[in-house]
């Protein structure tokens, strides 16, 4: 999976099975911003925005669907002694047409470690 993590092509990439599973629509992945092959210690970063129309939950005052754009930061670690790399995803989730507001923002990190 960390493969497809790093692939131009993301038509079969976790991320986006999940955004889909969330009910985005209009999912559009853009051009890697930047690549580092790291230093000594084996990891490998590269980061992309994507943007996408998600739902919002039902509220006075707010539409079905908000455009949104997410920023995905993907580090993969290759740890000596181990066949299967760290992937750690941060994800800066703007959501754009919220009430009272600019924009509604979402910072996460998913960590995954091989056992």
């Amino acid at each position: 999976e960390a493969a497809h993590l790093l692939s131009d092509d993301w038509s079969r990439c976790i991320l986006r099975d999940l955004l889909e599973a969330q009910d985005a629509t209009e999912i559009e992945a853009g051009p890697w911003l930047h690549r580092s092959a790291g230093g000594g210690d084996g990891t490998q970063s590269c980061a992309r925005e994507i943007s996408m129309r998600v739902k919002v939950p039902p509220h006075p005052l707010t539409p079905e669907t908000s455009r949104a754009s997410v920023k995905y930061t993907i580090a993969i670690r290759h740890q000596d002694g181990s066949p299967l790399p760290s992937i750690s995803i941060d994800s800066d989730l703007h959501t754009y047409d919220v009430p009272f507001g600019g924009t509604f923002y979402l910072q996460e990190r998913i960590q995954l470690t091989p056992a």
